[in-house]
């Protein structure tokens, strides 16, 4: 199993959206989810990608190195 098989498919998605630059909005209105559901989701995806929790970094771009190493990687 690869490593990126351990997301779900709406896991994936939000991702893809995120890589591209979209806003929690627009992933938000891409996928006809609420936003609230996106931030939970976001949450979610920071703690499986081991995102640090740490007031220097933006957990959105760290999200985005670790998913694109994942993606080579897989």
């Amino acid at each position: 199993m690869k490593e990126i098989d351990r997301f779900t498919n709406l896991e994936k998605d939000i991702m893809h959206l995120l890589v591209k630059g979209y806003t929690n909005y627009g992933i938000a209105d891409e996928l006809e989810r609420s936003q609230a559901t996106v931030g939970l989701y976001l949450n979610k995806l920071y703690i499986k990608l081991n995102v640090p929790q740490d007031r220097y970094y933006s957990k959105r771009v760290s999200a985005i190195r670790k998913w694109e190493e994942l993606s080579i990687l897989s």
